[in-house]
């Protein structure tokens, strides 16, 4: 896999897919600044990415903005798995897999999710004590910004209730409380 970065997006494919990359994240980031400001405004047949913010935004009850990076992480990963079997995405907390094998992420220094192959592809998003996993990248934004304020017992009830999140991890301290398919490993 060939790593390389587009504006703040580290990304790893089977190439070099930086100038594709560049277009696509112009072409999404175009359609963001257009409908966003007014999102609830914008026509039923907007644009794909506007769609998934709002769709998603509202199945959490996260705010638009929250749900941004993991819809272009989405959106990107459409546009780029055509030239790639696999690929790997990171911006800032959130995170787009597709891989052949298993992957790890490290949450800490001593804690790290692993991904299986047949769980991708799949978008991820780590925020202080709470991981969300989703085939939605834009979901599982969403739906860990709306779990970062509660107990550990509330933010899996509260998860439990959000359709299409596959997998939950709630932590503070040394506690924590799992839903679905999260596989921790030492880091």
């Amino acid at each position: 896999m060939v790593s390389f970065t587009v504006a703040d997006i580290l990304i790893e494919a089977d190439g070099d897919l930086t100038e594709r990359a560049h277009l696509s994240l112009k072409k999404h980031l175009d359609f963001v600044n257009k409908y966003l400001p007014e999102i609830e405004k914008a026509p039923l047949f907007a644009p794909r990415i506007i769609r998934d913010i709002r769709w998603a935004a509202g199945r959490a009850r996260a705010k638009p903005l929250e749900v941004l990076d993991g819809a272009l992480l989405d959106r990107l990963a459409h546009d780029l798995l055509r030239y790639s079997k696999e690929l790997a995405m990171e911006k800032g907390v959130n995170h787009f897999l597709r891989v052949r094998g298993s992957r790890r992420l490290k949450l800490s220094d001593k804690l790290a999710i692993e991904i299986d192959a047949q769980d991708t592809p799949c978008g991820i998003c780590v925020r202080p004590g709470v991981v969300v996993i989703s085939p939605s990248g834009a979901l599982a934004s969403s739906a860990a910004a709306a779990l970062l304020n509660f107990s550990i017992e509330e933010g899996l009830k509260k998860a439990r209730k959000i359709k299409g999140l596959s997998g939950i991890l709630i932590y503070q301290g040394e506690q924590m409380g799992i839903s679905g398919k999260i596989k921790l490993h030492a880091a």
